[in-house]
């Protein structure tokens, strides 16, 4: 079994740093700040499609806020990074009897710098992320990206793990099965109503699964 894991909101608590380098990058832009509660919605969605689609920005303008999203998260962003409890411990468990990747919206230079600074490279066989000239702009060809550097897999053996919309609706684009996590950003509705797989409360019912299906 293959089994792709995402990234901010999965295996890492990411948010204080997004959040700092949203905030950074809207009053670079000249433009009011959000609430917290508001900047939580863009966490873990693809960037450009945030700054494009929810907050409506031309592409010469979201291609700017993307600039110092970047400039303040390469910075200080990237160091507010915690690990979920018990995630490593899964994976860890995990990569014992399958193969395990990372997918994820973030770029794949900061994924991988945070994969390696957490000590967990040596569980995955490939960490794939969003190419800086936005050619993987989407879930999707993240997925395909990671798929194309392992290969061997059919689609009914290969899991991607997440907490957002977009995990899910990723996965369904390549015929993948999903299960959804409740310990990140996303809301169960949210998970249910994208149709995942599999809903899982903590990383105890994710192993316990894992070997129900494998």
């Amino acid at each position: 079994m293959l089994i792709i894991f995402d990234l901010d909101g999965t295996i890492i608590q990411s948010g204080e740093g997004i959040i700092k380098s949203f905030e950074y990058s809207l009053a670079k832009m000249g433009l009011e700040v959000p609430n917290v509660k508001e900047l939580e919605k863009f966490i873990g969605p693809p960037l450009e499609d945030t700054f494009r689609n929810s907050l409506g920005f031309t592409e010469q303008e979201a291609d700017r806020a993307l600039f110092f999203y970047r400039e303040h998260y390469a910075k200080s962003g990237k160091s507010m990074n915690k690990i979920y409890a018990g995630v490593e411990e899964t994976i860890k468990e995990l990569s014992k009897e399958h193969v395990l990747a990372v997918g994820t919206s973030k770029l794949e230079e900061s994924a991988r710098d945070i994969i390696e600074y957490f000590n967990l490279e040596k569980y995955f066989a490939f960490v794939g992320g969003a190419a800086m000239d936005g050619s993987r702009n989407t879930k999707a060809k993240v997925l395909k990206y990671v798929l194309e550097n392992i290969g061997g897999y059919d689609s009914e053996d290969i899991y991607m793990i997440g907490d957002r919309f977009y995990d899910i609706k990723g996965a369904k684009e390549l015929n993948l099965k999903s299960i959804g996590v409740k310990w990140g950003y996303g809301e169960e509705k949210e998970l249910i109503d994208a149709g995942a797989d599999y809903i899982v409360n903590n990383t105890d019912e994710l192993k316990e699964l894992v070997k129900r299906i494998k």
